[in-house]
């Protein structure tokens, strides 16, 4: 899959906030993140610290080729800062928002899920968008290896306070459960 890398120096300064930041703080784990879109308003902006904790899962994701053009067409380039560490992405603006996912695009993920060994854990209608036409991901920083499900299964709970499942989809998550046992 192609795309850019950018340097975070080199971003535009005229980038317009979207939304307010998220400041997050689990213990010593930095959560935290801002949205931003170009005055142009084509292209969407998501950037975090360098010490945001899943700095490290979009560029890992990619490397596995968990990520294709068909679950995230709208994706146009990473952002890295000092020492080539990843800052954030950008995305083209996409139309609309919260779609649940079709049937191709949930075989999809878990196709690509069975290759890569890497899952989306944010699976669900809200972290799903339209980009000209075609599902897109959002929130690409939301994937770990298959072999971590169950430590961030407990650690949603355990540490995050948040109750429920881990993978909200029911059909991914089933797949997930499975997938982790034959595997891990």
């Amino acid at each position: 899959m192609k795309y850019d890398t950018l340097n975070f120096k080199d971003l535009p300064k005229d980038l317009i906030s979207e939304g307010n930041p998220r400041i997050k703080i689990y213990g010593s784990q930095n959560h935290s993140r801002r949205r931003f879109r170009d005055p142009n308003g084509k292209l969407f902006y998501k950037i975090w610290d360098n010490d945001y904790v899943r700095r490290n899962n979009l560029p890992d994701a990619l490397d596995a080729e968990f990520y294709d053009e068909k679950l995230i067409p709208a994706f146009r380039a990473l952002i890295h800062g000092e020492n080539d560490v990843c800052m954030g992405y950008i995305m083209a603006v996409m139309e609309k928002g919260s779609i649940p996912p079709d049937k191709d695009f949930l075989q999809h993920i878990m196709k690509k899920t069975r290759q890569s060994k890497y899952f989306f854990y944010d699976f669900w209608r809200a972290s799903i968008m339209e980009y000209e036409g075609k599902l897109c991901l959002i929130d690409l920083e939301s994937v770990y290896p298959v072999c971590e499900y169950e430590f961030r299964k407990k650690q949603n709970i355990e540490k995050y306070n948040q109750n429920g499942h881990l993978i909200k989809n029911p059909d991914y998550r089933k797949f997930m459960e499975k997938l982790y046992t034959d595997i891990c």
